[in-house]
């Protein structure tokens, strides 16, 4: 369309001027042309044709054949911004902001990366290091809201800390953390005020009475010394299995209880081996089959 064409003091010659394009031979509509602006380095004019040499930005009206739509195309071939003819705004190369990003509507987007995260979108493949957020890519169709670590070649996981503006993070509080090797680790109480069956409130409360002891410790996984303190630090759970709401309750008020089978509670009145009646300094009981207490030997419980 027209050329203005400068040689430079290192005998190249830049081309700056606007060409046209048309994008298919099958088609005679006006829309299937489109109008490029920008500069060439080193082509060949030969008339009113520029080839050869090395294109670089250009603006282009109508890029790939749609109406209405000016593109940034750099290289000639790979295209970066957009504004498309409805007004909507394209990006199709990564993008980096040196200042606030400000948006007065929604940010929609079915993949978000921070740091050097990375999935691909053809085999689903992670790469980098960073924070993916990808919204229903892991399992499709559910309403779950999907965040994930990726590591380059270390498991990690995630902390979550609460940082007053104008203080280093690496000295904030940190508040919990999740990982597959420590599992959940709060650095607070942990309490829920609905509960899930009835819609009162306090259906789960884990709060400690003395800080340097959790509410709950399990010492080991083998199943046999879990150990469940309550408020006063007295023993809830013995073992994995067992149940004790009273280290004091009588064999009485635990015969008047209803639980179900298979329950074990401490008997604080029942009597061991060579102990008279009315003289029982306590041991576990659980319930059988029969709804009969019975001490671990197999006795029927007494007191």
């Amino acid at each position: 369309m027209y050329d203005f064409a400068s040689i430079v003091d290192t005998n190249n010659t830049l081309h700056f001027g606007a060409q046209s394009y048309k994008n298919s031979d099958t088609s005679n509509s006006y829309t299937n042309w489109e109008v490029r602006l920008g500069l060439n380095v080193d082509g060949t004019r030969t008339q009113d044709t520029l080839s050869g040499g090395t294109q670089f930005a250009q603006l282009v009206f109508n890029y790939n054949g749609a109406p209405g739509n000016l593109c940034i195309l750099m290289g000639g071939t790979t295209p970066g911004l957009c504004q498309n003819g409805d007004g909507s705004l394209e990006a199709h190369t990564a993008m980096t902001f040196d200042s606030d990003l400000v948006a007065n509507g929604r940010l929609n987007a079915s993949l978000l990366t921070t740091g050097g995260a990375n999935v691909d979108s053809t085999t689903g493949a992670a790469t980098g290091n960073g924070t993916a957020y990808l919204w229903n890519k892991i399992t499709p169709g559910q309403g779950d809201t999907e965040i994930v670590n990726i590591n380059p070649s270390v498991v990690g996981g995630y902390s979550f800390y609460d940082t007053v503006s104008g203080n280093v993070p690496a000295a904030s509080d940190l508040l919990f953390s999740v990982s597959k090797q420590k599992g959940f680790e709060a650095t607070g109480n942990i309490r829920s005020d609905l509960n899930v069956y009835t819609g009162a409130g306090h259906g789960f409360d884990i709060v400690p009475a003395d800080t340097s002891k959790p509410n709950i410790e399990l010492t080991n996984s083998d199943g046999q010394t879990a150990i469940m303190t309550n408020y006063q630090g007295g023993a809830l759970l013995q073992k994995l299995g067992d149940v004790s709401s009273d280290a004091t309750r009588p064999l009485a008020a635990i015969k008047a209880g209803t639980y179900a089978v298979s329950t074990r509670m401490w008997c604080a009145n029942c009597l061991n081996a060579g102990q008279a009646a009315g003289s029982g300094t306590g041991r576990w009981i659980f319930l059988d089959s029969a709804k009969t207490w019975r001490s671990d030997d197999g006795v029927v419980a007494a007191d």
